[in-house]
């Protein structure tokens, strides 16, 4: 039979790269402030950047060389559930060790196989 959490942790250890997350809480019409009820965690995640093909025929200039390629349409982190004490909410902010970004969780997807993808947008 096949393990693939062995596959998946290979992949980490191969792909993955140190960040924090820190869970924040936000008030009504408030600005988001730290969660005291959850710790800030480390974690290796997998970095994930979906391309996204732009339409340039609009945007080309002959007399330049020019063009748009793509852009990342969605960026986020992969990590196993099992690396951290909590369940990321939307809203935490995770910070990529490797260039000192910070991003806020926009939408934590789930892949039923005890991972999550926190689909991230930068932070304000």
């Amino acid at each position: 039979m096949l393990d693939f959490g062995a596959l998946v942790r290979a992949a980490d250890v191969a792909f993955g790269e140190a960040f924090t997350l820190t869970p924040m809480t936000r008030r009504p019409n408030g600005p988001p402030t730290p969660d005291e009820t959850r710790v800030e965690q480390s974690f290796r995640g997998i970095w994930v950047e979906k391309p996204e093909m732009l339409d340039s025929s609009e945007s080309y200039d002959p007399r330049s060389t020019q063009r748009f390629a793509h852009a990342s349409g969605e960026v986020g982190v992969s990590v196993e559930l099992s690396q951290l004490p909590y369940e990321p909410r939307q809203g935490d902010r995770v910070t990529r060790v490797k260039d000192g970004r910070s991003y806020s969780v926009t939408w934590p997807k789930r892949d039923g196989l005890g991972w999550v993808t926190l689909i991230l947008a930068k932070a304000a």
